[in-house]
């Protein structure tokens, strides 16, 4: 958590650099209004940036909408969100649902899922999972482990961006402020303290903001610094990272934490 965090505001600052460095492929994709005008006239306000002359009141909303609310938005709107963020909407489950009565259930998978539960590896590629699931009110996990007694989505959010373009993050932040719906941010889960999660929310995944590059010769005088560096998005892992740099006899600092899992024995990340 604390490494990605750090290449993300790393790449921020870089970009309000006067000496930034050129901007990824990727980051060259962003919301246009032309986009937005694809879809239905009556959606088309829900996609964009909050207008000057139309004053932001969310503030004067004292809760935010969830499911099951009057305001929540429907199928069809979710559908333009889909649309528009190229196919990348996810409506995902926890992983354990397979080990509960209902139509996912599957004993083998269970089993399968059971036995590597407690290493952080089995969550770092799915979209919701937290790597502490006291934040997401312990609703699913295999029965082992903590038996909840049925399976529910708990503090996990409703539906996922998958996120690999600024205008898919740009679309994301428009359309939860527009409608009211909670709004998180996740990479790979790995805050303790629940933030990567919310019950109810539309979550923007950033973990396959994969690009890097190496800048043999990087100056900013703001910051201080004259010397070679890295551009990398915010999903890049450590690990990831420490090879790459590998590669042009570079060194690079990142993050470690140690958990208890499931087990009761330490794991580092």
């Amino acid at each position: 958590m604390a490494f990605n965090t750090f290449l993300w505001l790393s790449t921020l600052l870089a970009a309000l650099s006067s000496a930034a460095p050129p901007l990824f492929e990727s980051e060259l994709i962003q919301l246009t209004d032309s986009l937005c005008e694809t879809v239905s006239p009556s959606l088309r306000s829900l996609f964009l940036p909050q207008s000057s002359l139309q004053p932001d009141l969310s503030f004067l909303r004292r809760c935010k909408v969830y499911p099951g609310d009057p305001a929540w938005p429907r199928a069809e709107v979710w559908a333009a969100l889909d649309y528009l963020a190229d196919g990348r909407l996810l409506k995902p489950l926890p992983q354990a649902r397979v080990c509960y009565n209902g139509p996912d259930y599957n004993a083998t998978k269970c089993a399968e899922l059971t036995a590597v539960w407690g290493r952080s590896y089995t969550h770092l590629p799915d979209p919701i999972e937290m790597m502490s699931p006291v934040p997401q009110g312990m609703t699913c996990l295999p029965p082992n482990v903590f038996d909840s007694g049925n399976c529910t989505q708990g503090g996990f959010p409703v539906y996922v961006i998958n996120a690999t373009t600024p205008k898919h993050v740009q679309l994301g932040v428009n359309f939860a402020r527009n409608t009211g719906i909670r709004l998180v941010v996740r990479n790979t889960g790995h805050d303790f303290l629940g933030k990567s999660g919310g019950a109810g929310a539309l979550s923007i995944w950033t973990h396959h903001f994969k690009e890097k590059t190496y800048i043999p010769h990087y100056e900013d005088q703001e910051i201080g610094w004259s010397g070679p560096a890295f551009k990398v998005g915010s999903g890049v892992q450590a690990f990831e990272m420490y090879k790459f740099a590998h590669e042009y006899n570079a060194t690079v600092v990142g993050g470690e934490g140690e958990v208890w899992i499931h087990d009761h024995s330490l794991e580092s990340f």
